[in-house]
């Protein structure tokens, strides 16, 4: 039997999120932060600018980490 993972995916769409936002996702059953890490944003095709602090956040909540 398989075991489901509740994810969360944000991009640079999304914007600055705050620790907050991350620890009420894990609070709710999130463990896996799934982080755009290049792609299109509001500013054009290229890096998040966001990616590192969402990462961070995601990290120090306990939740796993991965990157498209």
């Amino acid at each position: 039997m398989s075991e489901t993972i509740l994810a969360l995916d944000a991009s640079e769409w999304q914007g600055k999120l705050d620790r907050q936002k991350f620890q009420y996702a894990y609070d709710v059953g999130v463990r896996l932060y799934i982080a755009q890490l290049w792609g299109s944003g509001p500013t054009g095709t290229g890096m998040n600018d966001y990616a590192d602090e969402q990462l961070g956040f995601a990290k120090d909540v306990g939740m796993a980490l991965a990157g498209y």
